[in-house]
């Protein structure tokens, strides 16, 4: 199946388009890869219940996944995977791995692999973010 852009970069790239006759449709990889990796920061950024049109987007909140510990961190893994397999359907192929922070147990450190397929190859896709459980503050590299 070909995977697009959503509708506003679409629109966006349109001008684009027109500028080099690429047909407006055209996947830009690297466009198509900022963008993913703009929704799940979003993704990432949610709450449970933060938006009315669909109550499950986002994370639960993480005082929900239960007490901090090793079951925590893999409460928050699965929490993470899950919610990107709902709501990121353009990536396949999800792992997501999760470790304490050494001398900092309090953060969690989290790696999101995949594949996206474009143009009928499996380009990888990896995103790393963080949490600390103790500010609420999360960091996100990719």
């Amino acid at each position: 199946m070909r995977r697009e852009l959503n509708l506003l970069s679409r629109i966006a790239d349109a001008g684009a388009a027109g500028s080099d006759d690429r047909p407006y449709h055209a996947v830009d990889e690297a466009l198509l890869i900022r963008e993913i990796e703009s929704n799940v920061r979003r993704l990432l950024s949610s709450r449970h219940r933060m938006c009315r049109a669909a109550p499950d987007y986002g994370l639960p909140a993480l005082s929900d996944i239960g007490e901090y510990g090793e079951a925590f961190v893999a409460g928050l893994r699965d929490a993470v995977r899950l919610t990107i397999l709902k709501y990121e359907p353009r990536i396949q192929n999800v792992a997501v791995t999760a470790a304490q922070e050494e001398g900092r147990r309090s953060v969690v450190h989290l790696g999101i692999e995949g594949r996206i397929p474009i143009d009928g190859k499996l380009s990888p896709f990896y995103f790393e973010t963080s949490f600390d459980i103790c500010t609420g503050n999360k960091r996100a590299n990719h």
